[in-house]
């Protein structure tokens, strides 16, 4: 004989687990991150706590802001910033970067020297840990155009960069006007000394002719 009285129960417990809400990735508030880095084999550190190596799966991460770092020996730390949602990335990948090395010299040598609008000093400059990216470089010296550039440094790279000076326009006609008053200046000396030399002679002259008389 059918228990119908069981009916009743049976319908009300499948209205209650229908309507139960369902667990989802990311509803918790939770999400795996995958970390990797290149080349791999990094520090990883969430919020300043050690996590693993890259490539490596942060599991359970709270939705949010977070700070993540990646320390390799010899190379920069890697800080990233992170916000942690349902609309985030949850694969992320980092190129990290090994110091690069400057030199910069400059013909003629001896200018004044600017990185970045930081004094660096007087040519030549060198650096063996600097860090890629750009920079804007300007070079003075007296009596020469001044120079600005910017360059860039690559990850482990080796850059010389040669800074060559160009005189003002009209500095030859300066120059060989200036020459020009030198020359008469010098010519103007000789006659005058001339002058002085004969003027001497015909003293000793007169001297000589008195002392025969």
């Amino acid at each position: 004989m059918t228990n119908f009285t069981l009916y009743p129960l049976a319908i009300a417990l499948l209205a209650c687990t229908a309507a139960w809400p369902q667990s989802s990735p990311g509803t918790s508030g939770l999400y795996d991150l995958v970390i990797a880095t290149q080349p791999d084999s990094a520090v990883v550190l969430l919020d300043d706590s050690i996590r693993g190596q890259s490539p490596c799966t942060l599991n359970r991460v709270t939705a949010g802001n977070h700070t993540l770092l990646l320390r390799r020996k010899g190379f920069y730390v890697k800080r990233v910033e992170l916000v942690v949602d349902s609309a985030s990335p949850k694969s992320l990948s980092f190129a990290l970067l090994k110091p690069a090395s400057l030199w910069i010299i400059s013909e003629p040598t001896g200018a004044f020297l600017r990185i970045d609008g930081k004094n660096e000093g007087l040519t030549p400059f060198s650096d063996d840990k600097i860090k890629p990216g750009d920079y804007a470089v300007s070079a003075k010296l007296k009596g020469y155009l001044p120079i600005e550039r910017t360059i860039s440094e690559q990850s482990a790279g080796r850059d010389t960069v040669r800074l060559v000076f160009e005189r003002p326009a009209g500095y030859q006609d300066s120059v060989a006007k200036a020459a020009v008053v030198a020359k008469k200046a010098v010519k103007e000396h000789e006659a005058i000394v001339l002058v002085s030399a004969l003027f001497c002679l015909a003293a000793i002259a007169l001297i000589i002719v008195e002392q025969a008389q």
